[in-house]
Order: C-alpha cells, then structure tokens, then sequence
C-alpha cells in the first residue's frame, strides 16, 4: 500500500523528527509542512520537507507578524489543496481558533481525514472555561486524536466526552538524535563552572508558572544537612511577558531569600550541541510542576542521558516513572514531599555505580519510536479506509 501522510509540524522539533524517520521506515511517504527550524539534512528519502512558514523571529513588528501568519496560511492552504495525501496529521496549533476550527473544516471539505496529535490535552497553563469549550469543539471537529498516555485519554473522555474509538495512544520515544558523548560528570561541570563536590539538579526548558519551581526553591529549608549542599541548575529561556514576569519573580525570591549560592539561572535558549554539558553535569532532573495533562519531553531527554527524575504525581508521571528505580514522585504542591524526596534520592538511589547505565537500558526498551511509529502506521491504514 503506498500510504502517503502530510503532516503539519509544530514545536516539537525533535519529537516530529524521530516520528516521521521512524514512519518513513516502515514505508510511509511524509509531506512534511514547517519552518526553518525543521531545516535538516539527515531526512529519509520518503520524506519530503516543505519549508511553508520561514522563519519565526518573536521581535518582529506586528505588522510583519501579521504578514507573516497570513502568508504562512495561504501557502499551507494551497499546499494541503494540491496534495495527493488523503490524511492530514496536524502535530499543533499555532492560533487554535484558527487552525483547530477554520482549517480543519477546510481540510474535511476537500475530502481529507484530519488527525490531530494531542501532545497536550489543553494548552499548558490554560485551563479555564473558554479553552475547554474552544478544544472541546476541536476535538469534535477532527476525524481522530492521538495522545501519549493512558492518562491522557481518560482525560479526553471523561473532560471532553470524546469517544474512545476516537482515540489512540501512541507512546513517546526518546530523543535518539540529540548528541550525547557520556562525557564525565566531573569535565561536565568544569565546562559549566560548577562546584564539582556539591550536589547539582537540573530545571530545564522553557520557563513557565505551571512548572512549580518556587515550590523546589521553598523545599530548601526542609532538606536535611546530609543532601547539602545542593544547587538547583535553572536551564532554558522564559518566552513572553507572562513567563519573563514570572522568572523575574523567581529572581526575587531568590535574592530575598538569600539563596544565590543555591540557585543559578542559565534563562536563555540551551543550544542542543549543549545539551549533553547540562544532563551529564546534573545528579537528577527535577518536575515540580503543579499541572499536567501533557507528557513533558524534558522527561524523555532526560531518559536519554539516563539522567534520573524527581517529579510531582501530575499528570502522567506516575505512568513514566517508577519510584526508586528511575527516580521518586512526590505530591504536588507540597515542598516537604518534594524535600524528603530529594533525601531519599540522595541516600538511597544516587550511591548506586550503574544507575544512568540502568535507566537508559529500561527506557531504551520501554520507549522507542518503532512503537510509537508502528501504532501511527496501524492508525493511517483504519483511517484511509472508506
């Protein structure tokens, strides 16, 4: 069967671009619609990249924003017309009013299926009435939805009242294409200026509310003295005002607080060559997020380094991490649990000689883009079907 998909790419550079190789290996054709930042080299031969929305520089004028969004969807409109792919997969929304009703309807007309990937089941940091009834018509809208876990298709359900025949869980592999050297902790640190006798955890990616870090920064006076000292490593950039503001208020806390020596903020864009500096630097990767109806990929980047979690019971969380052997899960909101999770990952799961050995073998094995490829491929066939 030549099954050929066109699949409009989101954010998710990485995710998208293990999914569409792994696809292409079992024969799938890919029309692949985004923007320079999916700009690659390495793409297999069945997948064809259409370079459809440019650039995306955030301090542009309105004016050339404007233009911009405009142009990106007439060229996506002609492109989806002319297109022998019968199967539209939409991985995100930019404007979902836009796109998640105006488009999709468009798309149906033309005798199209339309699949959207529900990476969240709503906007991270948007849960309030008005989204709820925008999605909720949305996911009525399309033919089917994918989501990555068994919790976030309960979710869809129960909130949304979507059927389950409409749903598929399709898991999330990990990051097989970003470089890792397994470099020592010990050079990692030095590279990064870290006191390589002091305990280092990892917040990384882009900075927002809903991801709890004054909860870890409030846990610090209830750690005991044997897990200090520790230095929380702030990693990645905080992306409009609502974010900037909130990471000037961390700022504050800290600088009150007096916790300088404890906190360090790298808040800017980690380049992915510098990735492999901050995982392998780190002794764990720290959740506290206080919301969740996603699977968060700093989660599976972390699988990739072996990096051990420690991480709030949100969301899928307790599906993906199994307590003291890949990390521990605390409740959420509470910094005493997050405290005293800590202590236990320092006295009992951090002494162990093989432990990013261990976790990158179970994950390995546990979340690989064959699967998740093999149960989107399974998808195409039911919906291609008249």
């Amino acid at each position: 069967m030549n099954m050929k998909v066109c699949m409009i790419a989101g954010d998710a550079v990485d995710y998208v671009f293990s999914l569409v190789q792994a696809l292409a290996r079992l024969g799938v054709h890919i029309e692949l619609l985004g923007g320079d930042d999916y700009e690659n080299p390495k793409y297999a031969p069945l997948v064809t990249f259409v370079n459809i929305r440019g650039s995306r520089h955030t301090q542009a004028a309105w004016s050339d924003k404007l233009t911009r969004v405009l142009r990106y969807y007439g060229r996506l409109m002609r492109h989806v017309w002319r297109s022998e792919a019968q199967t539209i997969h939409i991985q995100a929304f930019r404007f979902a009013v836009i796109e998640g009703l105006g488009l999709v309807f468009i798309f149906k007309r033309t005798g199209k299926r339309v699949i959207y990937t529900a990476h969240n089941v709503q906007p991270k940091g948007s849960n309030n009435g008005l989204n709820y009834f925008l999605f909720r018509l949305i996911y009525m809208n399309v033919d089917h939805i994918v989501c990555h876990s068994n919790d976030m298709q309960h979710k869809l359900m129960t909130r949304y009242r979507v059927r389950p025949d409409k749903i598929t869980v399709a898991g999330h592999g990990l990051f097989d294409e970003i470089p890792m050297t397994l470099m020592a902790q010990g050079e990692a640190r030095r590279r990064l200026g870290l006191d390589p006798d002091i305990k280092v955890v990892l917040l990384f990616g882009r900075i927002r509310p809903y991801k709890g870090y004054e909860l870890a920064f409030q846990a610090l006076e209830y750690l005991p003295a044997a897990t200090k000292p520790l230095m929380y490593l702030v990693a990645g950039e905080a992306i409009r005002s609502h974010n900037q503001k909130y990471l000037a208020e961390l700022k504050t806390y800290v600088r009150v607080n007096r916790l300088g020596e404890a906190v360090r903020f790298d808040d800017f864009r980690i380049p992915e060559a510098e990735l492999d500096l901050y995982f392998q630097a780190a002794d764990a990767a720290l959740l506290p997020y206080t919301e969740g109806d996603f699977q968060s990929g700093v989660l599976f980047l972390a699988y990739r380094f072996g990096l051990p979690v420690i991480t709030s019971n949100v969301g899928s969380f307790p599906d993906d991490v199994v307590s003291g052997v890949q990390g521990y899960i605390f409740e959420a909101g509470n910094p005493r649990a997050l405290a005293a999770s800590l202590d236990r990952f320092y006295q009992c799961l951090h002494p162990q000689a093989d432990l990013r050995q261990s976790i990158r073998a179970y994950t390995r094995q546990e979340y690989s883009w064959e699967q998740a490829a093999a149960v989107t491929y399974e998808l195409y066939q039911k919906i291609a079907r008249p």
